[in-house]
């Protein structure tokens, strides 16, 4: 995180694609966890420590399905479609909007043009 600014991101979505014999957007999104305690709270498939990022490195880079299965044996071919789910959620993001605000931290050891946790956490998301 900037830390000067802070941004509180929602997923919100409008509509859903569900495909016969297929899980849904929401159940798919059941396997990315978040936990402080793995890979930095970075947005992982099921608690393995594969960050949903490097997942769509991979299949960014060109291998396919059946490939990174091969290689990661641990792995399941809903893992690879919650990933994609995950970042088709994050990208029905329109804007993200920083919430200009006054330092209303009074502590004297506290530097003046430090963060305060408002500015740190007040951003607004404009959502689709």
């Amino acid at each position: 995180m900037d830390s000067k600014k802070g941004y509180l991101v929602v997923l919100v979505s409008q509509w859903s694609v569900r495909y016969p014999h297929s899980m849904s957007n929401d159940e798919l999104l059941t396997r990315i966890t978040i936990d402080p305690q793995v890979c930095h709270g970075k947005p992982c498939i099921r608690s393995l420590r594969y960050p949903v990022e490097w997942i769509l490195e991979l299949m960014s880079s060109g291998m396919t399905t059946e490939q990174i299965l091969t290689d990661y044996e641990d792995l399941e071919e809903a893992d690879l479609r919650a990933a994609c789910a995950f970042a088709a959620r994050l990208s029905q993001i329109q804007r993200i909007e920083p919430v200009v605000g006054k330092n209303f931290c009074s502590t004297p050891n506290f530097p003046e043009d430090s963060p305060s946790l408002f500015n740190l956490l007040a951003t607004i998301v404009v959502m689709l």
